[in-house]
């Protein structure tokens, strides 16, 4: 088991401008598919993916507010460590981008 103690740009952020700079941005992103009505379109596809990363990323968010590190316990081949929230928030984030490209690929015709 790993346990990873840092998080992105720890060198030069604190911990509460990280966590406040991604509820911002995690805000920004389902706003943008609320808007865009992606998450309308592709319904189960679309709220299941922001479940996901609603979940896993809470997890880790929480993980690493309360004890200061998450635990890793999965590795793959001694390359890198990861944990099931991390597959959750990937998880959530591939099926956002299915809804996203099926969108392109067969979008919504409008009745005029």
């Amino acid at each position: 088991m790993t346990y990873n103690c840092s998080f992105p740009f720890s060198n030069f952020i604190s911990i509460e401008v990280y966590v406040f700079f991604i509820v911002l941005v995690f805000g920004l992103f389902v706003y943008s598919f609320y808007v865009s009505g992606l998450l309308e379109r592709g319904k189960v596809l679309g709220v299941l993916g922001v479940v996901f990363l609603v979940l896993g990323g809470s997890y880790n968010l929480y993980h690493r507010l309360v004890e200061g590190c998450v635990a890793d316990p999965l590795s793959f081949f001694g390359i890198f460590s990861f944990n099931y929230a991390d597959i959750s928030v990937n998880l959530g984030f591939l099926l956002l981008l299915l809804v996203y490209i099926k969108s392109l690929i067969s979008p919504i015709e409008y009745d005029t």
